[in-house]
């Protein structure tokens, strides 16, 4: 939890980098709920950053991994599926 606001302080301060290492941190655990939350900010973070590739591919995960999440709806509106 305390890492998820540290990533939005991060987002708020328009510093990208951090907030993509501590959303990366976040992703690369073991808390679902946190780690579903963490890898839609780095996917928006990558598609800001002109990564769209990886970017789509975040979404994708997301979207396999957690297919009854909140984020599901805007997942599927960003990969256009």
């Amino acid at each position: 939890l305390l890492l998820n606001r540290l990533g939005h302080a991060y987002l708020l301060k328009k510093e990208d980098t951090e907030a993509v290492q501590t959303f990366e941190k976040i992703a690369a655990g073991e808390k679902k709920t946190a780690k579903a939350g963490a890898m839609f900010n780095l996917a928006l973070l990558y598609k800001a950053g002109g990564n769209k590739e990886k970017s789509a591919d975040m979404f994708e995960q997301l979207q396999t991994e957690f297919p009854t999440s909140m984020y599901n709806e805007l997942t599927k509106e960003k990969i256009g599926g």
